[in-house]
């Protein structure tokens, strides 16, 4: 007996969906852009040691907006970034409630 039921992320519209599209974009591109940073200001290795902190500083944010936003029966779903991100805005900043 399987009595699942997947919740998709809540319907967010105007300044709500753009964060959600904000907070996504910095969680999957920053190591990226970091790295290209360094690399152009300092050096190859040094933009890559840069970016794979910034890997693992993404990573743990990513994991912790996930804990904090996504109900607690489908934490073991693997969820995107930007559905991590719809999550968290939704709950945390807009409040929009589940009815």
């Amino acid at each position: 007996m399987n009595n699942f039921i997947y919740e998709s992320p809540p319907p967010l519209n105007g300044k709500c969906k753009i964060l959600s599209h904000i907070i996504a974009f910095f969680l999957t591109f920053s190591p990226l852009l970091t790295f290209l940073y360094i690399w152009l200001k300092y050096d190859f290795w040094i933009g890559t040691a840069g970016g794979l902190l910034v890997f693992l500083v993404s990573g743990i944010v990513t994991s912790k907006l996930r804990i904090i936003s996504i109900p607690l029966d489908q934490l073991e779903i693997s969820h995107s970034n930007l559905e991590i991100a719809r999550w968290y805005v939704a709950k945390h900043i807009c409040f929009i409630a589940r009815v």
